[in-house]
Parts: structure tokens; sequence; C-alpha cells
């Protein structure tokens, strides 16, 4: 914050020295405040912020705090927390015009929403409202009549002859302890029951009120409010005494009001005490500072009169050099040590990736360490500099001074404007937002896929046992394979069940799977993960979730509008979360001229496959075919025959679909079969089990068939699969 029209923040006066002070400018938002409503934000007590502005500071700084306690940050403090750190970055951005803008917008909201200030009798409430009333009222007339009266009522009524006889009864009555008297203007009176009066009342009409109030908390607010509002109400019955008085004498029907509540005196006196109090605080720190500076002065002025001592002033230089170096070499040192944090943490981020991104790194932390080296280098013949200036036989004290003032300007510019220093810290700055950039794209990268389904389908025959040497041995077979067989072109559930049919659709049917999976931005951070997955475990095939839940819903939504009559209105619901990702949307992908044979498919479920990019043919025959009961004499069967054979066996009772990009075909349960990705590229594919009440049978009699041959434990998913159908057909 600076004074207006003072670029030193000093105090300005009028010629008398002691007039009302120049208004100070909030060194944050660059409105006008006070002394009052401000605080200093340096060693400068005329360098104020407004108390607003404060309040932003400390809402901003606590906002970024995690919490204290020990206990786990919620979603909701984490991402007030992320928010606030935000709105500090942004800030430090800003242009200072800019900073001021915000904090002045920051103030206005704060000021729409303050509403705690308490209240005192030096402010009011005004209030004008309209009154309905309907009552009925009941008095009783109680009066306490002077001598006169009672004397009027007992002689009307012939009770005394006299007025000295009804003079001697009346002191008579007075005497009596059991009659109710009370003394009023120097007068006894006696009490006298006046009856009953009956009133029956409508109103209607207008109020004005003016009020003040004020806030009690705690038995100091009330003693004042005690004392303050007797004092008020004494003066009160004052000006109504004098009221009364004042229209009595009037002539003619007008009533003067006298104010009993002196709300606009009230308000000036708060107000006056706010000035002054100001005045004496801003008076208050223009006289620090005057003295200060004076004292400045004097000292200056005493060292000049007393001249310089050489002896002084070498003793002098060499503590400022000896500060300056080892100030510098604290930053050498800082800076080595955030290299050194950033290298570990980079080292931990790409232990497992790619030569490239190593070499890249390399690349980065060598600008680090070269900028650093000619930062040292600059520092040393700094230092070199200053130690050969004193080398001279006819140095004097005056130069000694020069070169310590000369060494204090130097290190107030060497942290913030030293072009070596800048480039270290613009170094260090690149390397760590690299590091943040590549350890986001690594993290984007392992959770845009799951753990992939490929290693449970591989090591448990009860999710399709993958063949090698037989898949091995049928990849030379595949490349003289035709479409052959009988297929399905519209989907029928009886055949595809009892006779073991696939069903092939048109490609038509893709096109808006196909245009929204290929512009995702997921899905080729999911191709990549997959690859690398594929390279360092030396598998030619894979299958993974779509983890990203907006992406799988968005998949799944268009795989069920475009193949509808497959998915149905029979899903099965109120599948355990461990047991639903088995029936997701998977994404498949598969190296060229690869290929898997498997027993059945998944949950022996019909499992649609659509083909993104590459080629693929799909071929299979029923699983009876292989003749024996046992499911693992089926596996051991299909192990042992020739790759030759199982290309007969297909050509003869069999099928064979070729597919290539949009191409889709529902392979049927009950049904060993196997896959080929063509020779030009790998193969991209989106795959998901049907379940659906209509195809429990098959999953269930094989799940009963797996139990009873014991390749399912309790702990299994399929163990707890086939309790949840048995517990959907009992309901």
């Amino acid at each position: 914050m600076s004074v207006a029209s003072s670029s030193q923040g000093a105090p300005a006066s009028d010629s008398s020295g002691f007039g009302a002070p120049e208004q100070l400018l909030c060194q944050k938002c660059g409105d006008h405040t006070s002394m009052g409503q401000s605080a200093a934000t340096g060693r400068n007590p005329l360098l104020r912020a407004c108390n607003a502005c404060l309040a932003t500071d400390r809402w901003l700084a606590r906002s970024q705090h995690k919490p204290k306690s020990g206990r786990p940050e919620t979603e909701e403090e984490k991402t007030r927390r992320t928010n606030a750190c935000k709105v500090k970055e942004d800030l430090k951005k800003k242009t200072p015009e800019e900073k001021k803008a915000w904090y002045f917008e920051q103030k206005s909201a704060r000021a729409m929403e303050d509403h705690t200030k308490k209240r005192s009798f030096s402010s009011a409430v005004g209030s004008v409202e309209e009154t309905r009333e309907a009552s009925s009222l009941t008095d009783d007339i109680d009066k306490y009549i002077p001598f006169r009266i009672w004397a009027q009522g007992e002689m009307a009524l012939k009770t005394y002859a006299t007025i000295a006889e009804a003079k001697l009864a009346w002191d008579k009555l007075i005497a009596d302890p059991t009659t109710r008297t009370m003394k009023q203007n120097g007068e006894t009176l006696i009490y006298e029951f006046g009856g009953i009066e009956v009133r029956s009342r409508q109103a209607h009409g207008m109020k004005a009120a003016l009020r003040q109030r004020m806030d009690i908390e705690e038995q100091k607010d009330l003693d004042e409010y005690n004392h303050e509002a007797d004092s008020r109400v004494k003066r009160a019955r004052a000006r109504l005494e004098v009221e009364m008085t004042a229209n009595a004498a009037a002539d003619g029907d007008s009533q003067n009001v006298i104010p009993l509540l002196h709300v606009a005196r009230d308000l000036g006196h708060l107000k006056e005490q706010e000035e002054a109090r100001d005045l004496e605080l801003h008076q208050q720190a223009s006289d620090l500072l005057q003295q200060r500076k004076a004292q400045q002065e004097e000292r200056k002025k005493k060292q000049e009169a007393q001249g310089k001592s050489l002896p002084l002033e070498k003793l002098a230089l060499d503590a400022a050099r000896k500060k300056a170096s080892q100030s510098m070499t604290d930053l050498v040192l800082r800076q080595q040590t955030t290299l050194k944090a950033i290298e570990l943490d980079s080292d931990k981020v790409i232990e497992t990736e790619g030569d490239d991104l190593k070499k890249e790194r390399e690349e980065n932390i060598c600008k680090v360490q070269q900028a650093m080296e000619t930062l040292e280098k600059s520092i040393r013949e700094k230092e070199k500099e200053w130690e050969n200036a004193l080398k001279g036989d006819t140095v004097d004290a005056e130069e000694v001074a020069r070169l310590r003032a000369a060494v204090a300007d130097y290190m107030k510019a060497f942290h913030t404007s030293d072009s070596d220093v800048k480039e270290v810290k613009n170094r260090i700055a690149e390397l760590r937002n690299w590091v943040t950039k590549t350890k986001k794209a690594i993290n984007d990268r392992e959770k845009a896929a799951q753990k992939t389904a490929a290693g449970r389908r591989m090591a448990k025959m009860a999710q399709g046992s993958c063949l090698n040497l037989l898949a091995t041995a049928l990849a030379k077979e595949c490349h003289t394979l035709e479409a052959c067989g009988k297929v399905l072109y519209s989907f029928a559930a009886e055949p595809l069940l009892k006779q073991s049919l696939p069903c092939v659709f048109e490609s038509q049917r893709a096109q808006n799977l196909l245009k929204a999976v290929r512009g995702l931005e997921y899905y080729d951070m999911q191709k990549a993960w997959v690859a690398e997955k594929m390279a360092s475990s030396k598998a030619t095939a894979c299958s993974a979730l779509i983890s990203k839940k907006a992406v799988a819903a968005k998949v799944t939504d268009l795989v069920r509008k475009s193949w509808s009559e497959v998915t149905g209105n029979d899903g099965l619901r109120g599948l355990p979360d461990d047991l639903s990702d088995l029936f997701a949307v998977q994404f498949g992908q598969r190296v060229q001229q690869s290929v898997n044979v498997y027993l059945r498919t998944e949950m022996n479920l019909p499992m649609l496959l659509v083909v993104l990019e590459g080629s693929l043919k799909v071929g299979g025959f029923p699983s009876k075919m292989l003749g024996d009961e046992s499911l693992a004499g089926q596996l051991k069967k299909l192990e042992a025959m020739p790759a030759t054979h199982v290309t007969a066996e297909v050509a003869k009772n069999g099928w064979v679909v070729k597919l290539q990009a949009g191409g889709s075909v529902l392979v049927p349960p009950n049904t060993c079969w196997f896959e080929w990705a063509g020779a030009d590229e790998d193969t991209h594919s989106i795959r998901q089990l049907i379940a659906r009440d209509a195809f429990i049978g098959p999953m269930k009699e094989w799940l009963q068939q797996m139990r009873s041959e014991g390749s399912v434990s309790e702990q299994d998913r399929l163990h707890k699969m086939l309790e949840f159908l048995q517990k959907q057909q009992e309901q």
C-alpha cells in the first residue's frame, strides 16, 4: 500500500503539521482505507493492507493446509485445498493491476456476506408497520382518593352532617392499620374499589418506530445495558415533561413532539470517535516514522563528522564479504539439494520406462548441472574480484567503505536479479515440470486400463484356457482358412444356444461405435499401455477393462443401442460389485498373425466381438464334438489334436468368419473357438459377455460341472457366481 501522492509512504500534513492525514491506499486492493481498518504489512506503519484483504489472505492460507490432527483428508477438504492452491498459483502469475482487481472483487463479496458486527446503542433500526387488532378487555378500576373526594361522597350519602364530623371519621380511618393508604404530593390517599370496565376494541392503523438495540453476550454487556437504559429513561422522562408543558401552553390543536432517542447525535458521536481514533493512530505512526528517520539521519551525520577508520572499515568489509560468500554458497547448496531430490524422485518415476525417457531425463539434469557450474564459477570470480580490490598500498578508509557498499548492493540483487541464479532456478523449474508431466503421463497411462483379464484367462480353465502349443501350430494353418459353415445373419436365441451357431452382423451397425471410440484420448492411451504390458510379458493378446467410468458408460451405451436385440432388457440384476466386471465391456488387442484357442467362451456365455482396427478370423465348432463328457477330458483331447485336425473339424462341423474394421460376431456358448489376427497390422477390438436371463442355462450348467469336477474353490469368484444364480432361481 502507498500513500496518495507519496512514493515513500511519508505522512502528509497541513501547514500546521497537525491537519487531517491524506487517505491511505491498501497495498493489495488499492482501495481507500484507514488506520483503524487496516494493518501494517512491514516495518513502515503507513504501508498497510485493509482488514478485508488480510482476511482474504488468511482464508487462502487456511484453505491450503492439510488436517493437523493426523486424520485422513476428506474429498471435500482435498477439493478445497486443491482449488486454493490453484488460486494461489494463478494469483502469482497476475500483474499488479490484476491482483488489485482480484482483491477488490474478494473484498466486495466479503462485504456482502459480513453480518457479524456486534450491535450497540450507537446504531438504530427504523421500522414502519401496519397493525390490525381485535380484542376484548376487562379492566379493574382501583382508586386512591384524597379527603376532599371521600368527604364529598360520604356527605352526599348523609353519613356525616358536617365537614368536622367527616374529618374525625377520616382521621380515624387513616389510623386503622387495615386501611390501604398511600401518600402522593404530600397528601394521604385512601384506597377505593371503582368497579370493573368491560371494553371491546377494533383497531387498524399504521405505526412508525425507531429502536436502538445492543447485543448482550456476557455480564459486562448486561451491566452496561442497565446503566445506559436507566440514563436514557431518565432523560426521556424529562423530555416528556417538557413536551407536555409546551403542548399545554401552545395555542391551537398542534402538538409538538420532542424526540426521545437522539439517534443522529449517537451516530455522529460514533463517527467522531472513529475519526479521532484514526487520526490518533495516523499521527502516532507518522511520529514514529519521522522519529526513525531523524535517528537515522543523526547517526549518519555523527558517522560523517567522526570520519572513517581504516581498520574498522576493513573489519566491516571482511564481515560483509564472509556474509556474502556464505549467502551465495548457501544458495548453491539449496539448489543442489533440490536437484538431488528431483533426481531421486525421477529415478523412481522412470525406473521401468524405456531408454528414450531415461535419456531425456539425463539431458535435463545435465542442463541444470551446467547452469550450476556457471553459477559457481561466477561466484568464485566475484569473490576473487573483491579480494583483489584491497591489494593496493594506497587503499584508504573511503575506498574500503565504497567497496563494502558495493558488496551490499550486489547481494541485494544477487538472489533475485542475477542472470546466473535465474538460469539455475529456471532450469530446475523446467526439470521439475518435466518430472511432474512425466509422472502424470505415466499415471494416466497406468490408470487407462485395469488389471487385464488375459492373465486370469490364461491361468484358469474356468475363464477359457489358452492352448499355447496348439495355437502356435494353428497359426500356420489359418493363412489358408476361408469363411465356411452355417452362420446366422440375424439374432435368434434358439439356434445360437441349441445349435451353437454364431451370429454375424453387418458392419454398418458399428459405425457410430467406431467413430466414438477412435476419437477418445483414453483409447490411444489404453493401446499404448496394453502394448507395453504385452511387450514386457511377451504375450500376443490381451483384454483390459475400461477403468474410466465415463468412457465405460459411453461405450456400454453405444453397444447397447447398436446391438439392442442382443443385449436385451432381461440382463442380470443385483450382481455383487466383485462379479459385475466379468460382464463389463473390454478393450482387446492382438498382435498380427497370432492365434489363441479356447475351450469355451468365458463363463460359457455368448460373447459379442467387434473389430475396431485390423482384421480377424474367428472360427469354432461345438464342444460336444470332442466327445468326452468331462471338461478336463475335453481339454486334454483338444490339447492333443493336431492343428490340421482342428481345421478339418471346423470345416466339417463348425464355421469360420472373416471380420474387418466394423465387423462383429456373437460367439455362441458350448463352442471350442479360436481367433487369428491378420498379417498386416495388430488388431484392436471390443468384447463383452452377454449376461441375460435367456443365457443363464448354459452358464449355470457349466459352473455346476466345474464344481462337480473340483475346479472351483469356495473362495473362487465362479463359486460366488453359482451361488448368486441359485439365489436368483429361488427368488
